[in-house]
């Protein structure tokens, strides 16, 4: 039986594969970069609103402070709802428009 050697040498496709997964690597590098400086991982954080003025109503605080971010944990969702849920089930007059954030890491 003989065989045919083919003309690409199979040193080429290795090479190639090699290019393509380096490729790939770099790219996921670069997304995961991006998501993590988009979540402040790197230190830059979320922007936050201004705290609203006191106007009578109970407004909701969030304490802030700097080893993690999980003081960030469903923010602002689960302080709005926590809100809603007080103001429907008391007759404590609530805002449901803004909340407090009160930051522990600047003093």
């Amino acid at each position: 039986m003989v065989f045919r050697q083919s003309k690409r040498s199979p040193c080429k496709h290795a090479r190639r594969g090699r290019g393509v997964l380096g490729l790939a690597a770099l790219l996921a590098l670069v997304v995961a970069g991006a998501a993590a400086a988009q979540f402040g991982f790197f230190g830059g954080g979320m922007r936050l609103p201004a705290n609203p003025d006191y106007d009578g109503r109970f407004t909701f605080t969030r304490l802030r402070y700097v080893p993690n971010g999980a003081w960030s944990h469903d923010y602002p969702r689960a302080d709005q709802h926590l809100v809603r849920i007080l103001a429907e089930i008391t007759l404590i007059k609530t805002n449901t428009d803004a909340g407090n954030v009160l930051r522990l890491d600047k003093w």
